[in-house]
């Protein structure tokens, strides 16, 4: 897992064995979270899987991640 943020309780980070699909980001409320969140950052923020969240909780994270949405892709994009 690499970690991409952390906003109060959520944990922004990415898995490399997923970098053959299309460029999203996972979301957990902790690093042992059985089902995370997943959202699709390319072309545009958009959500795949709600996983264990709230409606409201997916609105802030998804406010979070349309907010660093260009470092996100652009530390991914260094990693692959």
């Amino acid at each position: 897992m690499s970690k991409l943020a952390e906003y109060k309780n959520f944990i922004i980070f990415f898995w490399s064995y997923d970098l053959k699909e299309k460029i999203h980001v996972h979301v957990s409320k902790n690093r042992k979270q059985k089902n995370p969140s997943k959202f699709w950052i390319d072309p545009e923020v958009s959500l795949f899987d709600k996983g264990d969240f709230t409606e409201k909780e997916i609105f802030d994270v998804e406010r979070i991640i349309i907010k660093y949405l260009d470092t996100f892709k652009d530390r991914i994009e260094r990693y692959r």
